[in-house]
């Protein structure tokens, strides 16, 4: 079963990176001992944020070239032979595990091979050492953060055009092993763009959009092209996420779930100062 594990935050340097993550935006970076000039998480109820500085940046994802940008996204499994087995079955073209080591341990990635859309697919991992650690990987969260976040709770990936966010919504749904079905789509008054989803273990989901107007999305993609979007963090009180990022002076939006003005469930945090990216914070039981 594949599991939303985390997303890579690529940072241009990580000491700066600290501050606008911590002071302005209310969470809390556990820098990695091994690596403390590069390299550190957010952690999250079991998932979290990579944050790696240009420098040293994992798995060949792309140098950053703002404070902040997001990077790729990760899926773990608990048998990765077994996944690559399965998948080759359902025709989806994925390389062999290979070690990937870390500053702090060792995973299996498997990459996937879509020839369209290879930069939009997620890396599938699982985490082998240490063995004490990764029997447990990732952990549960321990100290809250500041802005209320508690889980990682969706991803957004963003197309050019329909027929890339369909044919991508069934690159995904094959790899995971989900039935063929009806996609329904829908209309983000926020962003200005078309969007669908896909169900993920633990109230997760993976989003995927397209731009239907001039609007946010669509600027968005002119300077970053297709890719990672936004990262929605899951917490149970929005209240506390507005009251933080108030008190910070950082801008905020509140919106529907489906971009639509007033109250409903997101708080969006657009770029801002040297960030380049979007989040959101979404109302979780």
């Amino acid at each position: 079963m594949l599991q939303l594990d985390h997303s890579s935050l690529n940072v241009s340097e990580l000491a700066a990176a600290q501050s606008c993550l911590e002071r302005q935006l209310g969470f809390r970076l556990s820098v990695t001992r091994t690596a403390p000039r590069s390299h550190g998480r957010i952690f999250l109820d079991r998932g979290y944020i990579e944050v790696a500085a240009s420098a040293e940046l994992p798995r060949g994802l792309p140098r950053a070239a703002s404070l902040l940008s997001w990077g790729g996204y990760f899926f773990r499994v608990e048998a990765i032979e077994a996944f690559v087995e399965a998948a080759s079955e359902r025709g989806v073209e994925v390389s062999a595990p290979s070690v990937y080591t870390g500053h702090d341990g060792e995973w299996l990635d498997v990459l996937i091979g879509h020839p369209t859309w290879r930069d939009l697919f997620p890396i599938i991992v699982q985490r082998i050492s240490p063995p004490e650690i990764a029997a447990d990987w990732p952990p549960p969260l321990r100290d809250e953060h500041p802005n209320g976040a508690r889980t990682l709770a969706s991803v957004y990936l963003m197309t050019e055009t329909r027929n890339e966010a369909e044919g991508l919504l069934e690159g995904l749904s094959r790899l995971m092993g989900l039935n063929a079905r009806a996609s329904v789509w829908r209309a983000n008054a926020f962003l200005q763009a078309t969007e669908s989803s896909i169900d993920l273990p633990g109230s997760r989901k993976v989003l995927i959009g397209t731009p239907s107007a001039e609007g946010k999305a669509r600027a968005w993609l002119r300077r970053n092209g297709p890719g990672l979007f936004s990262v929605a963090f899951g917490t149970p009180d929005l209240g506390d996420v507005q009251g933080f990022l108030e008190k910070r002076a950082v801008p905020f939006v509140e919106r529907g779930r489906d971009g639509s003005h007033g109250k409903g469930g997101m708080v969006w945090v657009e770029p801002f100062g040297d960030s380049n990216v979007f989040m959101s914070f979404t109302q979780t039981e």
